[in-house]
């Protein structure tokens, strides 16, 4: 009787964490549109994470250059509130990381925390991740990145929502 017992407690406490996963990823990579920007710019592939500490996207961009910018915009559901992490890689090599929070049509503002971020330019990759415990908002956030600086330059890969670790 116990032995069953410990297997029906087994088998829900599986159903339960895998129709509770379903509805959002803890990773989810999504493809972009070759071409929809310039090549420096062009993001082809964005990885999103929700980690235990971390929120993160890794981007592969079409000729990624030695510098340029990019972004990782976190938000919550109606998108009244934005965290945007940027780093901005100067022609020397060096990054520049920050954070900020933007709400409704408020300027945004600085959030004093660390933005993690790597640039490999023969990879073509740009990673940055932040820390859960500098965005304030609950539950479900949607990720979104961007390369590039304004305008039409820039390319926005497609969101995720995930679930908040």
């Amino acid at each position: 009787m116990r032995r069953w017992l410990t297997g029906m407690i087994a088998v829900s406490v599986s159903l339960l964490l895998i129709i509770s996963g379903s509805a959002f990823a803890v990773s989810q990579t999504v493809s972009d549109q070759r071409g929809d920007a310039p090549p420096r710019n062009d993001i082809l592939r964005a990885t999103y994470r929700n980690g235990v500490a971390r929120l993160a996207t890794r981007l592969v961009i079409d000729d990624v250059k030695s510098h340029g910018k990019a972004r990782l915009v976190i938000s919550d559901k109606h998108r009244v509130v934005d965290y945007i992490a940027t780093v901005k890689r100067h022609a020397n090599g060096n990054l520049e990381r920050h954070l900020r929070v933007r709400e409704g049509s408020l300027p945004s503002a600085p959030v004093r925390c660390h933005v993690r971020a790597s640039w490999k330019p023969a990879k073509d990759i740009v990673a940055i991740s932040v820390r859960h415990r500098c965005v304030h908002l609950k539950k479900r956030l949607f990720l979104r990145a961007a390369a590039g600086g304004a305008g039409r330059s820039v390319d926005w890969a497609p969101s995720v929502g995930l679930l908040r670790g």
